[in-house]
């Protein structure tokens, strides 16, 4: 007998407690508990992706930021620092 996780919509692999810290922890779970929790950060920050506004980089490192926080100032102070790095980079290459 398998056991799923709601979330994800997975099968857990094993069906020790171990099991399922594994797939707690891993990437596939805390991305779908991510979007459920701030839909509307991966909205706009996928929009930003879309009008490429955000390099592919900083893209990963906005969503790595989203999932791996809990606090949505948290997030807001990283999100912030994110592209304010960006805009220093395009500003010392337009400079060059």
């Amino acid at each position: 007998m398998k056991f799923y996780c709601s979330l994800c919509r997975a099968g857990i692999k094993y069906k020790t407690p171990r099991g399922w810290i594994d797939h707690v922890r891993g990437t596939k779970h805390k991305e779908r508990r991510a979007i459920i929790l701030k839909p509307q950060t991966y909205k706009e920050i996928e929009e930003m992706r879309r009008q490429r506004l955000i390099t592919k980089e900083e893209f990963m490192e906005i969503k790595e930021a989203i999932r791996e926080t809990e606090s949505l100032t948290e997030i807001k102070s990283k999100v912030i620092s994110i592209l304010e790095n960006s805009l220093i980079k395009i500003a010392q290459n337009i400079l060059k």
